[in-house]
Order: C-alpha cells, then sequence, then structure tokens
C-alpha cells in the first residue's frame, strides 16, 4: 500500500523553530494471522524524511466447520464438511 498526499501546515515556522503538529492514521485490523510492518515516511518541504515503523499484531484466528460431528460406516462413503476459515491450512 502507498499513499501520498502533500499538506502545508498553517503557522509552520519553517526552519526559524519548532512547531507541534499532528497526523490522524486510521487503518483497518490486520486481517491475517502473520503480523505486519508498515511505515509511515513523512518529508518537509527540504526533502528531510522520517520514517516512523509500525508492527501490527496478527489479527485472530478463527476456523469453524459446519458440522458438530460425524458418523462414518466402513462402506467407504464420503462426507463433505465445509470449513470456514482467516488461516492457512491443510487436512492430511
Amino acid at each position: 500500500l502507498a499513499a501520498s498526499e502533500t499538506v502545508t501546515i498553517p503557522g509552520d515556522p519553517g526552519a526559524n523553530g519548532s512547531y507541534a503538529f499532528s497526523i490522524k492514521l486510521e487503518i483497518a485490523r490486520n486481517p491475517l494471522p502473520t503480523p505486519l510492518a508498515p511505515n509511515v515516511d513523512v518529508t518537509d518541504s527540504a526533502g528531510k524524511m522520517v520514517r516512523c515503523q509500525f508492527k501490527w499484531a496478527a489479527g485472530a484466528s478463527a476456523l469453524s466447520v459446519n458440522k458438530s460431528s460425524l458418523s462414518l460406516v466402513n462402506a467407504g462413503t464420503g462426507q463433505t464438511v465445509d470449513v470456514t476459515s482467516n488461516d492457512e491450512w491443510a487436512v492430511s
């Protein structure tokens, strides 16, 4: 994900003094089971860049099946179970 926006900060004294300001980011929850590490780069008009590093914790893993039990017969009749998950998984 990359985004860029240029904003002039009203009342900014430039190199003559410091100026307090804030940046608000609204980011959706991490839907993945692994952490993400996005960066936010802030660059001033002189080209000086500051990188803010974040670590997004993994989202909660979820796995559900559509049957609470199965009755298997020795004839080998197949059965279908629907599995819903936000993780990678396999049956072996």
